[in-house]
C-alpha cells in the first residue's frame, strides 16, 4: 500500500494491483469477489468502526460511492470469526482530506495461512486498519446516504 502513500505513483501499480487480484481471486470467499468486483470503497468515510472480540466479529459502516465515483453508496461491511484486528497510526504527513480517519484511499484484501483473509485499508491520514477474518458479508445501499 506504500504506492497509494506515494500519491499512486507510479501509475504501473494499478495494473500490478489488478494482476494481485487476478492471483488470489480463486482462493477469496465468493462474497469477498462479489463486493471487490463490483464496489469500491475508495473515497469512502467511515461511520462507525466495531469490534466484538468475545463474539470474534467486526462490522464497518462507511459513506461512499459507486464504482464510478458517482453516486453515494452506504456500505455496511460485517467479519465473522475475526481473529485479530490492527489499528496503526501513520509517522508520516497526512494527505488531504477530512479529520479522524480520513478518506479510505486504498484497501485490499488477501487470502492469508490458516483459511484466513486479511482486509487492510489505508486512509488520507496515514492510519491503517487490517482486520483478518473467516466470513465476509457486505450490504450496499445507494439510498441511504
Amino acid at each position: 500500500m506504500a504506492w497509494w502513500a506515494n500519491r499512486c505513483e507510479p501509475e504501473s501499480v494499478i495494473d500490478e494491483y489488478c494482476q494481485f487480484v487476478a492471483s488470489v481471486r480463486g482462493v477469496l470467499p465468493a462474497t469477498v469477489t462479489a463486493f471487490i468486483d463490483r464496489h469500491t470503497l475508495h473515497d469512502a468515510v467511515v461511520r462507525r468502526f466495531d469490534v466484538t472480540m468475545d463474539q470474534k466479529s467486526a462490522r464497518l459502516s462507511a459513506d461512499g460511492f459507486d464504482c464510478e465515483l458517482n453516486g453515494s453508496v452506504a456500505y455496511d461491511l460485517q467479519y465473522a470469526g475475526v481473529a485479530e484486528v490492527v489499528v496503526l497510526n501513520g509517522d508520516d504527513e497526512a494527505l488531504g482530506g477530512p479529520t479522524g480517519l480520513g478518506d479510505l484511499g486504498y484497501d485490499e484484501f488477501e487470502p492469508i495461512d490458516g483459511g484466513l483473509v486479511e482486509h487492510r485499508m489505508l486512509f488520507s491520514t496515514g492510519v491503517e486498519i487490517t482486520i483478518r477474518f473467516r466470513e465476509f458479508a457486505f450490504s450496499a445501499d445507494p439510498h441511504k446516504v
